[in-house]
């Protein structure tokens, strides 16, 4: 439950103080959400330009030690209405839905459609974020698709 109060208190900004057993959260913002996973290791320091006032996007890079990278999307959006599972974990109301649209630039990111995402076994898969064509072929492997 600690993840989901901190969530709240990310998106309720300024305004409103959030505390958790007695103790004041300190996360009053996205950019103060992000820090929580990503501290100094960020590649970038601010989110791409909020889109339509209800969509604020940040990518990054992992700034490790090592070669591999890692690359980090985080969303926060504003659903007109949002329906969720039983448990209150998965957002399972269609993108058709959701009261808006986030139109990224090609050159941020590009997507192909998983065969079974927003499907009765979506659950089973993994999204796998890739830079370019050539490091997707390291993922996808032909005839494994399901």
């Amino acid at each position: 439950m600690k993840k989901q109060v901190v969530e709240i208190a990310a998106c309720l900004g300024d305004n409103v103080k959030v505390t958790l057993n007695d103790l004041l959260l300190e996360v009053n913002s996205f950019n103060d959400y992000v820090d929580l996973y990503l501290g100094a290791n960020r590649s970038r320091k601010d989110p791409l330009p909020r889109l339509k006032d209800k969509w604020e996007i940040f990518v990054s890079l992992s700034k490790d030690k090592f070669q591999q990278k890692h690359m980090w999307v985080f969303v926060n959006c504003v659903i007109d209405h949002p329906v969720f599972d039983w448990l209150k974990e998965t957002l399972i109301l269609p993108e058709s839905s959701f009261g808006s649209e986030c139109k990224l630039s090609k050159d941020i990111l590009k997507k192909d459609d998983a065969n079974k995402a927003g499907g009765k076994e979506s659950r089973f898969y993994t999204l796998v974020i890739t830079k370019g064509d050539s490091a997707k072929t390291l993922v996808v492997m032909p005839g494994k698709r399901r």
